[in-house]
């Protein structure tokens, strides 16, 4: 070949690699491949977070005037409760739209305000599952007088035709929480409170007998009462009164009236009152299983794994004791567990069968009664096993 077709050829090559190497570059014109986003986990939060959306701090509102407190609550474990204090003291509880924890929703609290004319504080709190509380959020309103009424005139007397009918308002009861108290206030470990309630018929008609429901829940567990107002005349109150215990957590107490909305009345929003009461930390161990669980599950003639942990959440040791598994009255297996530290765990894996029916099995803690705790009522967890 001759030697300028050689050095022609070669240059050809040369540019060919240097605009292969150009077109593959990326000058921003064409969709660059995205790099994964690498989005750093969030430290876990201990308590609730509360976001106000409306209103804004300062709101001037007139003396009766209403307005709506709106805004987010979020925590991952779940938020059970948002409440609303005015100057300090609580005005209202919303719960959870779904009936439990839910780990973000959106809350509308309605104030009155029914108050002297001035400047009040309005405080929204939110709770989560563990009954921990969010920092309050608060926002301020300046309450003012309204416009005197104007008074009427000739043209205002005689501004409806003769033959229009004055329809009157028609009378109506409204049930509502007077009073609402609890004693002790602040309540020992593993004590009791008494719950005194009082119900008044505010509206201009008289009531009949209603259902009261008292509730109280600590640790996930709700429990409650019922109770009769019995017929109620226009202006007239009772006052009744349930036990609540024992007690080994801080609590969420409230009352229902009319929970099965058999008076129809004026306003059916005022009929409940709750707050929170909270109980003093106790000074000894308590031992509860947090986990009962086969693996695999059993058919019928089959052996199989149990997992049993015991949690000790009293506020001291706990020394050994013995933990047992009940597959039936007369099959059972007994070992020996613990110690446990306060707030600690100890999981137990026993083989256990054979199953051979349908049963309640279950596992108690502490069966020969060694420890001494707090709460001897929660030592004992069921399990359903239905052996195919």
């Amino acid at each position: 070949m001759e030697p300028n077709k050689v050095q022609r050829l070669a240059l050809l090559t040369v540019v060919a690699l240097l605009l292969g190497g150009i077109l593959a570059c990326d000058f921003g014109g064409g969709a660059a491949t995205p790099k994964p986003l690498v989005t750093p986990e969030s430290p876990g939060t201990a308590k609730p977070r509360v976001t106000l959306e409306s209103p804004t701090s300062g709101i001037e509102l007139e003396v009766g005037q209403q307005v709506e407190i709106v805004g987010m609550v979020e925590d991952p474990k779940g938020v059970v409760s948002v409440d609303l204090a005015v100057d300090g003291v609580l005005y209202a509880t919303e719960y959870s739209p779904s009936a439990g924890e839910q780990p973000q929703w959106e809350f509308v609290e309605t104030w009155a305000a029914n108050v002297d004319p001035g400047i009040h504080t309005l405080t929204i709190t939110a709770w989560n599952v563990d009954k921990v509380a969010s920092d309050p959020v608060s926002i301020s309103a300046t309450v003012v007088e309204g416009p005197a009424p104007e008074a009427p005139t000739a043209t205002t007397a005689t501004a409806l035709p003769t033959n229009t009918p004055v329809v009157p308002q028609q009378a109506m009861p409204d049930l509502v929480v007077t009073d609402f108290s609890v004693d002790p206030a602040s309540v020992a470990y593993g004590g009791s409170a008494e719950a005194t309630f009082t119900i008044r018929n505010a509206g201009s008609a008289p009531a009949g007998d209603c259902h009261v429901m008292y509730i109280w829940a600590a640790s996930g567990a709700v429990r409650g009462c019922d109770r009769y107002t019995g017929p109620l005349a226009a202006g007239s109150e009772t006052t009744l009164s349930c036990t609540a215990g024992p007690l080994y957590a801080s609590y969420e107490t409230h009352i229902l009236v009319d929970t099965g909305g058999v008076v129809a009345e004026s306003n059916e929003d005022n009929n409940w009152a709750g707050f929170m009461v909270n109980v003093a930390a106790g000074t000894l161990p308590d031992l509860t299983i947090v986990d009962l669980s086969l693996n695999p599950w059993p058919h019928r003639g089959d052996e199989s794994d149990v997992t049993i942990t015991v949690a000790n959440i009293g506020s001291t040791d706990a020394a050994a004791f013995v933990l047992g598994y009940w597959l039936s009255s007369d099959s059972w297996v007994q070992v020996m567990a613990g110690p446990i530290s306060a707030g600690a765990e100890d999981t137990v894996i026993l083989h256990v069968g054979p199953f051979s029916e349908s049963y309640n099995t279950y596992a108690e803690a502490d069966v020969q009664d060694e420890v001494a705790e707090g709460n001897e009522d929660n030592n004992r967890r069921e399990l359903y096993v239905e052996a195919e």
